[in-house]
């Protein structure tokens, strides 16, 4: 968020941290303070997205200058511990998604502020990781794979493809650099993803991270992975080649 260091607590707190002057912050400024957990924090081009899974609600702030502040206030009909704020627009709209368990939410934001509600989908087992690439949403389902769905311009979904995967992807990342990639985490292991082919995607290289990787997101030409021991952060380049550790 600019120089802006946003975190989330479990008491259902999130503060902005100014990190603009030294490597202590030195403002605090509360951007969110009621109660119920903080589910994720994520930076967009819209600006700080804040989920609350306890009171079924999203935050979006934006950097005014003087740190984020509150912009609108969005009420989920539903439960939800995971999103993903899409990076590009699909038919005029940022796509954003919100899961569960087994049942994950497709929506559509638009500026002003509007976040509106199109689609539902339920599957049987817990969905570990989702993730949308060109207009593909792409599930990482426990125990069967990769779920490839189509999303049509209006937001309807169209089963396309389930890929068998050797061991369950925890984590899939968008990586703006990649065209038609995605990034898969397991465990200790990142792959490129290409979904050219819809029908057929596939994975086209590996690479061994240092230490186990519990999330991941990107910020610019920046990987960060986190894990219980540390954060690595790794760039991204250009030309799409594999991330290399910083």
């Amino acid at each position: 968020a600019g120089k802006w260091l946003v975190a989330g607590g479990m008491g259902g707190w999130c503060h902005a941290f100014d990190c603009g002057s030294t490597p202590v912050p030195d403002t605090e400024i509360t951007v969110y303070d009621q109660v119920g957990i903080v589910a994720k924090v994520q930076a967009t081009k819209q600006g700080v997205v804040i989920l609350n899974s306890a009171l079924r609600k999203v935050n979006l702030t934006k950097d005014e200058g003087q740190g984020p502040h509150p912009l609108a206030t969005f009420f989920l009909g539903h439960a939800a511990s995971n999103m993903f704020w899409g990076r590009k627009t699909l038919a005029n709209y940022t796509p954003v998604l919100f899961w569960s368990g087994g049942d994950i939410y497709l929506y559509r934001f638009s500026i002003p502020n509007d976040l509106a509600y199109p689609r539902h989908l339920a599957v049987a087992v817990s969905i570990r990781s989702a993730a949308i690439v060109d207009s593909l949403l792409v599930l990482s389902v426990a125990k069967s794979g990769l779920w490839v769905y189509r999303i049509s311009p209006n937001y309807t979904l169209e089963f396309r493809a389930q890929v068998e995967v050797t061991s369950e992807i925890g984590l899939l990342i968008d990586i703006p650099s990649w065209p038609s990639c995605l990034a898969g985490i397991q465990s200790n292991q990142l792959s490129r993803i290409s979904f050219v082919d819809p029908v057929s995607p596939h994975f086209d290289t590996t690479i061994i991270l240092p230490l186990e990787v519990t999330d991941a997101y990107v910020d610019d030409s920046l990987l960060y992975t986190i894990g219980p021991e540390s954060t690595a952060v790794w760039t991204t380049a250009s030309d799409g080649s594999l991330p290399v550790l910083a």
